[in-house]
């Protein structure tokens, strides 16, 4: 349980790292500020953006809602929650790679991230007992 509890707070602190980068990412790419604050923009760029910001705070509430719960049902729908959040961080990315871009960086960044965040998630999935 001790093991669990540890992986649960690197999960917590890797969603963290990638809610920081996806922020960093959505202000340099866009230079506009108003973005974090659901300004509604036509660009699809601006669109990847906004869906990143809503995806990482979906994925937050699930990770809170998955350690809570003692209810199997909730929990396996709080796991393909996250699992398919989790893929669309890392199609958003695949999307702004094709995208022309100032900071390919940043991009390459919150990519590798990503990934980093789905390998950890799916180890610590595999400690839960059903």
């Amino acid at each position: 349980m001790n093991h669990n509890k540890h992986s649960a707070r690197s999960v917590y602190h890797k969603a963290a790292e990638i809610d920081q980068i996806s922020r960093a990412l959505a202000v340099n790419e866009s230079f506009d500020p108003e973005l974090m604050s659901s300004y509604k923009h036509w660009s699809l760029q601006y669109r990847i953006f906004e869906s990143i910001n809503n995806d990482i705070k979906l994925l937050r509430k699930c990770l809170k809602k998955l350690t809570k719960t003692q209810n199997i049902e909730e929990r396996l729908y709080s796991i393909k929650q996250v699992d398919s959040i989790s893929f669309n961080l890392i199609s958003y990315c695949n999307g702004l790679e094709n995208n022309p871009s100032n900071n390919r960086e940043y991009i390459s960044l919150f990519k590798y991230e990503a990934i980093q965040f789905s390998k950890l998630y799916k180890k610590w999935v595999k400690s839960f007992s059903y």
